[in-house]
């Protein structure tokens, strides 16, 4: 799909209703002060506090929640003012009620785009400065919103300036500003000079080009059974994708019954499942699934679609399961809260954080002989029962030697035993009656154990895709030798028609398969569950040296390729080429490329895998697999994600800045020789901060840390960190805090004036590598990080010399002179940013690829060069030929065309010959080669070269 967009320098000019107030407002003495950047009007009424109070409105424009809330208030004063003699105090001094001041409802239309900017002084506490969005005027302004985008302002006395953006979405007619605090906190503000507009869209036309999904998977995180009145056992699968599909399987047909997308929408408002983790299945065949985000669903057997229940919370839910009388349990990140629902009710009750201190609630199990629950605690792991009765948490200490684990990740109790995995690899199992733990030498890796075997007193478990079994009379765990393909994700035992499986069978949902496994004949069975795969969500984009653009897939793996010259496209996915051939890890986070080779950096354990391209793919050949794994930063400080780099070609080197596992702070930079294979890491680089903005220029790398670490730790430093590392000499050389009070860079590249430019939440900087000063500042977009973020911005510089990025969604430039900001979209969903050799640039769109072509910075062909590995040859020798694009912008190439289908040349077939793209002499003589090759739809022709054969 290709479309031509232009949008206009404002969406719509100003409507009538509005444009009435804003005269009205001018003509009064509060009209705000004009600015000389204002090309918008200011939406709001009264936007400095200047206006008289009117009869029934002492202060016009503007209102306050409630009636007169103890402790809450709303000023005018003229103690301060930003510009003009007046400033709105707001003041929260109750510990239960939040103040909430707000502005009259301003007519928008879905789509806008809205800008805020405002001044604030005074701030103590907690307050906040926001953007709600309606359907009507008469919606409750804090339970009503349908959109909530706000920034927090830092406490402080001096005047601060914030901008904020927001879109409004489907459904919204209204917006209103707010300034509000927290129920439970207090907090004072003065506000002034507020500024409301619609955003001036972009004038910079370009064409986009939906590329379409690059990486397909079929990847199953959980699935439950159920067996029919009629007897026929179903399994319940979660497949993952945007959004998530609920399967419904005949284990015993082998064939899906249904293949349903996890979204509904309710009342007007959009609900979706898409990592669904959380799966559990009521006695009467209701499904329930939740995952990130938080969306409880609902299936009822027989129907066609899910059904949004009710929104749950935390961040993500990592398990449920049935609890007693129709309720169901899980437990929550980012606030380790652990929940009850009654499907019969539709009463959600809270029960509180697990721990005190840790941030995930992964794992759940329910005792119904003690009326018990128990909670699995990351990332540090804890092991915690709660009493139903008496609404008691009591914490029971893993055995000494499991003192370090990070998590407790899966739970299942059966015979009165709990059975749980850690992480790192343990296996423990708790009786119920004793309060003794049993260990095993032995690694548990499916997602759960079996039920009971209906004919022994067996459960059964995968170990690295190899099926074993816990005899409870003997409380050993036995290895079979039974290869189930991938770890289980889900068991049952059903009875089947096929007459080798006679009796109850093991059946279980494996990765993409469906396994059988007869423990009376031995019998094994394992088919692929007949669907396609799901187009995954694309997590980085890259180009290489020879010009191929580079993805990869969140979460379930896969990697991609994309020739900008021939339109080609490549896949190794779990779909295209089978898991065995893909890159492991659960994903790639950073591609980079080092002469012919591309270096993939995969999470977890920051294992870095090299592919030669010049080379089939191949990962297993035992010989020289392709890609092949070449180094970890894992054994050093717990790293476990490479989130930044950069490739210093003229060292050789590929160097990485890196972010710990969940639980540990402290980050390092990995230095890899690509020539000599020699590893250097650099633990805790900054103190206790993570490395994840990198750049290089003239031996020296520059360096971005970010305050947090990995998942499930609180950080200790308060502020992000720019440093200077001399590569001869392997130290750090300088340190400085770029932009006082940001917690986090997350891109850094050496810009077009020579300059280090960089990004810190929001705002962009410029540091002079030579007086090692920031000399510039600027907000870009409204960013305050409140939590891990490891990576947002990215940079890029066009064939124009200016800087081109995305961030929060937009993607826009940034004049190289004159620093000022230009949108050109801001319709994007966690973009990823590369550019070709051409100057197109790519974006990431959840799990397509998109092209965005801006007229003028194309480079065109304008030849192709031809060069030879060697010019004189003896009869049957062979020489490679390399031809190199020719482009008409900043010295553009494009390398290796030699692999895009040329046409072959000669003046003297006789003498020399081509075979299989090389050059062969055939009989002794001189002759004249070249080719043609077709570079972005235009025919080139190379220079010619003499060969001699002898």
């Amino acid at each position: 799909m290709s479309i031509k967009l232009r949008a206009t320098a404002y969406r719509k000019a100003c409507r009538t209703a509005v444009a009435a107030v804003l005269l009205a407002s001018a003509l009064l003495s509060g009209a705000a002060p004009a600015r000389a950047d204002t090309e918008a009007p200011n939406l709001l009424v009264n936007p400095g506090f200047e206006m008289a109070p009117e009869e029934n409105r002492p202060i016009p424009g503007w209102n306050l929640r409630g009636t007169n809330p103890a402790g809450i208030t709303m000023e005018v004063t003229d103690s301060m003012g930003s510009e003009g003699s007046n400033s709105l105090r707001v003041v929260d001094n109750s510990t239960t009620t939040a103040v909430v001041a707000y502005s009259d409802p301003i007519e928008v239309s879905a789509g806008d785009s809205l800008l805020l900017r405002l001044q604030a002084a005074q701030t103590t506490g907690t307050v906040y400065a926001g953007i709600r969005t309606y359907k009507k005027t008469t919606d409750d302004v804090v339970n009503a919103a349908l959109s909530n985008k706000f920034v927090t302002l830092t406490p402080g006395t001096a005047w601060t300036e914030y901008n904020l953006e927001a879109d409004v979405p489907a459904l919204g007619a209204y917006a209103r500003v707010l300034i509000y605090s927290q129920n439970a906190g207090k907090g004072a503000t003065n506000v002034d000079d507020l500024y409301l507009r619609l955003s001036n869209a972009s004038t910079v036309e370009y064409e986009l080009t939906n590329l379409g999904a690059f990486i397909h998977n079929i990847d199953i995180a959980r699935a439950v059974f159920y067996k029919e009145p009629s007897g026929r056992t179903l399994a319940y699968a979660t497949l993952q994708a945007l959004p998530a599909q609920l399967l419904v399987i005949d284990v015993d047909a082998e064939t899906v019954l249904k293949q349903i997308t996890v979204e509904d929408t309710v009342y007007g408002t959009y609900y979706k499942g898409e990592y669904l983790r959380g799966l559990a299945v009521q006695p009467d065949g209701t499904v329930y699934m939740t995952g990130t985000p938080t969306n409880l669903f609902s299936y009822t057997p027989g129907e066609d679609k899910v059904h949004f229940v009710k929104k749950l919370p935390g961040a993500a839910v990592y398990d449920l399961k049935n609890g007693p009388d129709g309720k169901l349990v899980g437990g929550t990140y980012n606030k380790n809260i652990a929940f009850e629902y009654n499907t019969v009710t539709n009463e959600l009750v809270q029960l509180g954080a697990a721990t005190p201190d840790e941030y995930y609630l992964y794992s759940v199990a329910y005792d119904a002989n003690r009326n018990d629950y128990y909670y699995g605690i990351g990332s540090h792991a804890h092991l915690i029962r709660y009493d139903r009765d008496t609404g008691t948490k009591t914490e029971i200490p893993l055995p000494p030697q499991f003192a370090s684990a990070q998590f407790v990740w899966d739970m299942s109790i059966v015979e009165d035993k709990l059975f749980m995995r850690l992480s790192p690899g343990a296996t423990l199992a708790f009786d119920l009656q004793t309060g003794q733990f049993e260990s095993t030498n032995d690694t548990v890796t499916s997602r759960l154990v079996s039920p009971l075997s209906p004919d022994d007193d067996k459960i059964y478990y995968t170990a690295y895709s190899e099926l074993g079994h816990y005899d409870f009379s003997t409380k050993q765990y036995t290895r079979l030798g039974v290869d189930t393909g991938f770890d289980v994700n889900g068991f049952t035992f059903a009875q089947l028609s096929d007459p080798a499986f006679p009796g109850n069978s093991l059946v279980a949902i494996a990765e993409g398969n469906l396994f059988k496994y007869n423990p009376a004949t031995g019998a094994v069975r394992s088919v692929p569950i007949p669907i396609l795969g799901e187009p995954s969500g694309l997590h980085s984009a890259a180009k290489g040296n020879d010009g191929l653009m580079h993805v990869s897939a969140f979460v379930v793996g896969g990697n991609a390729m994309y020739d900008p010259v021939t339109g080609e496209r490549r896949e190794y996915s779990k779909q295209s080429v089978g898991v065995e051939q893909t890159v492991p890890g659960s994903q790639t986070d950073r591609i980079y490329s080092y002469k012919d080779k591309i270096y993939y950096v995969t999470y977890t354990g920051m294992r870095v895998y090299e592919y030669d391209q010049a080379l089939p793919w191949d990962r297993q050949s035992v010989a020289a697999p392709n890609p092949k794994y070449i180094f970890t930063a894992s054994n050093v400080g717990h790293q476990d994600r490479g989130l930044a780099g950069t490739v210093m070609p003229e060292e050789g080197k590929l160097v990485i800045g890196t972010v710990p596992k969940y639980g540990f702070l402290g980050g390092s930079l990995v230095i890899y020789d690509l020539e000599t294979n020699e590893r250097e890491v650099y633990w805790n680089v900054v103190d206790q901060q993570s490395v994840t903005a990198v750049t290089y220029k003239d031996g020296l790398v520059y360096g971005g840390s970010n305050i947090w670490g990995g998942l499930g730790i609180d950080p200790t430093a308060t502020e992000a960190k720019l440093f200077i590392w001399d590569v001869a000499n392997n130290q750090k050389v300088f340190e400085t805090v770029p932009v006082p009070g940001k917690k986090a860079i997350t891109e850094l590249i050496v810009g077009p004036d020579g300059n280090i430019w960089g990004s810190a939440e929001g705002d962009l900087f410029i540091f002079d590598p030579n007086t090692r000063q920031v000399v510039h500042r600027q907000n870009l977009v409204t960013r305050s990080y409140s939590s891990a973020v490891w990576r947002d911005t990215q940079f890029v510089i066009g064939t124009d010399g200016n800087v081109y990025g995305t961030q929060a969604n937009q993607f826009f430039r940034i004049d190289a002179v004159t620093k000022q900001k230009q949108l050109i979209r801001n319709a994007g969903k966690n973009n990823r940013l590369a550019q070709d050799d051409f100057g197109h640039f790519y974006l990431t769109e959840e799990t397509d690829l998109l092209k965005i072509t801006i007229p003028g910075l194309i480079a065109q062909p304008v030849g192709a060069r031809l060069e030879l590995s060697s010019a004189s040859l003896a009869i049957g020798e062979r020489a490679e030929p390399a031809i190199t694009g020719l482009l008409d912008k900043a010295g553009r190439t494009i390398e290796k065309l030699e692999r895009r289908h040329p046409v072959w040349f000669t003046d003297n077939p006789s003498v020399v010959g081509f075979e299989n793209g090389k050059l062969v002499g055939k009989l002794p003589g001189t002759a004249e080669v070249w080719a043609q090759t077709t570079i972005d739809g235009t025919t080139v022709e190379t220079n010619r070269v003499a060969v001699t054969v002898h």
